[in-house]
């Protein structure tokens, strides 16, 4: 399927494989009707975006963003800026997920159009709470066909 084609409910924009993990367990116990489309390289989550999840066909888009601030090609606010220079941007709502605690950035971010900041450190320990007991050794296991992930 082609990334223009998907409908996801939420766009999870996060490099690390072991966190967005976790992340789709934790939302599809608690919410398993909801699609989740994980997407770990912004310039391809950026693609996604500017077909609008399907715009040209009247499809869908996705209802959240939760974007990881640090990824490896381009920072987070970099991405917010682009969304942010996007027509269609007012359908978004984002969520920055990161573990800076620094005020300067987390203002920042609201200042870029990000409704919400979650600090990752609350965020995945909930998550390992809400998966209860798929922990093992400290690890969590990866879960296959949990979600659909954009090849790079």
């Amino acid at each position: 399927m082609a990334i223009k084609d998907m409908e996801p409910d939420i766009l999870l924009i996060e490099d690390n494989d072991m966190e967005a993990g976790l992340l789709i367990r934790a939302f599809k116990k608690c919410n398993p009707e909801k699609h989740i489309l994980w997407i770990n390289d912004a310039e391809k989550a950026l693609e996604f975006l500017s077909y609008g999840g399907k715009t040209g066909t009247g499809g869908s888009k996705p209802l959240l963003i939760l974007l990881d601030l640090y990824l490896p090609k381009m920072h987070g606010f970099e991405i917010l800026q682009k969304i942010g220079s996007m027509k269609i941007n007012r359908y978004y709502e984002i969520i920055v997920v990161s573990g800076t605690g620094n005020e300067k950035e987390i203002n920042k971010c609201y200042g870029f159009g990000a409704k919400a900041f979650i600090d990752k450190d609350i965020l995945y320990g909930n998550c390992v709470r809400v998966i209860g007991g798929e922990e093992i050794g400290g690890q969590i296991l990866p879960e296959q066909n949990l979600t659909e992930q954009v090849e790079q």
